[in-house]
């Protein structure tokens, strides 16, 4: 299993395609972390990545979410939430985007960059920032 499938096999994971993103905008009980990997065989920095969103979704059990990209709709995904760059993480409560996170940063980066996201997600609910 190679980490893109275990990121699947992660708890609470979701698949996002184009279709379903009012479901996605109806659920803002628990932040997503949008994950953007673009060429997923091309570059190592996206499986980086993933085993970060996989450790950041353990280490904030029932507060965080992966939202994995139907691949089929990643480049119209990518337009509508203002990704330019991938691998790329894009933080959403509700149609509320938090934040993002580009490329592949160190751990520490991460950690206080999710922090700072989840713990001001409280003051999201009902803010629309996509349409």
């Amino acid at each position: 299993m190679n980490v893109f499938e275990a990121l699947h096999e992660t708890p609470g994971a979701l698949v996002v395609s184009a279709g379903d993103l009012e479901a996605l905008f109806t659920r803002d009980d628990t932040v997503t972390a949008l994950f953007f990997a673009g060429e997923r065989d091309r570059t190592g920095e996206s499986a980086d990545v993933a085993v970060v969103l996989r450790e950041l979704v353990r280490c904030h059990a029932g507060r965080l979410r992966a939202g994995l990209m139907e691949v089929a709709d990643e480049r119209k995904l990518k337009a509508l939430f203002g990704v330019s760059t991938t691998p790329s993480l894009v933080f959403v409560r509700g149609r509320a985007t938090l934040g993002a996170i580009e490329r592949m940063k160190g751990w520490d980066h991460y950690a206080a960059r999710v922090g700072e996201m989840l713990d001001g997600a409280a003051g999201t609910r009902g803010q629309a920032t996509l349409q």
